[in-house]
């Protein structure tokens, strides 16, 4: 879960993983207005463990 979220503690929509070795590659938003904006339905979820 640490990886879901950033340093102001909001959230990615997705985290892309290395498939080898575990490590993130990179967090992104598909379906916000970019990769570094909020994702307010994701940080929802995030608390009330809905997908």
């Amino acid at each position: 879960m640490k990886n879901h979220f950033r340093p102001d503690y909001t959230s990615y929509h997705v985290v892309v993983y290395d498939r080898e070795t575990g490590k993130k590659i990179k967090g992104v938003t598909h379906q916000g207005y970019a990769d570094n904006s909020m994702w307010a339905r994701g940080r929802a979820g995030r608390f009330t463990a809905t997908p």
